[in-house]
């Protein structure tokens, strides 16, 4: 006979710590991620940095964490620390065994910027277009056409440039 220790039967209780500590780890990732945009909102770059390094401690492979590391470090003039981050965000992107698993159409339209700011147009592209294969019709509201449109005006924009400049 199985003993009620509080959290149903023994195997329950053993799940019971791992649930909780994954439960705690997203919380605190929150608050991190919080912080950062807190201190970020007040262009306290520095600070916001701080507070999305510990998230990045916390969920290494989250790429929206990678892309804000990248984009305050680039504001504050840290250029290799920037793309240090864009790299490894990049990479998560490219991994197959992960990218099969983006199919957050925010952390698509992430990955198609820093693809963007990272030059590599082709590849931001795509990532475009997985958005609007993923997306359903209600995924697809007027803030995220917008969106998604105004990074296809920077592609095209880029684009026209090297042709004008015969690259």
């Amino acid at each position: 006979m199985s003993k009620n220790n509080g959290f149903g039967d023994r195997n329950e209780s053993k799940l019971y710590p791992i649930e909780m500590a994954e439960r705690d780890r997203m919380t605190s990732l929150k608050v991190a991620m919080i912080k950062g945009e807190g201190y970020a909102e007040r262009d306290n770059y520095e600070k916001a940095i701080e507070h999305f390094e510990n998230a990045a401690i916390i969920d290494p492979s989250n790429v929206g964490v990678l892309e804000k590391l990248a984009n305050y470090n680039l504001r504050i003039g840290n250029g290799n620390e920037a793309t240090e981050y864009f790299g490894k965000a990049l990479f998560l992107d490219q991994n197959p065994e992960i990218d099969d698993y983006i199919t957050d159409l925010d952390l698509c339209e992430d990955i198609a910027n820093i693809h963007i700011r990272m030059g590599f147009f082709d590849e931001a592209d795509s990532v475009l277009k997985k958005i609007e294969s993923l997306a359903t019709p209600e995924d697809m509201d007027i803030s995220r056409q917008r969106r998604v449109g105004v990074l296809r005006a920077q592609i095209g924009q880029a684009l026209d440039l090297d042709v004008e400049l015969g690259m």
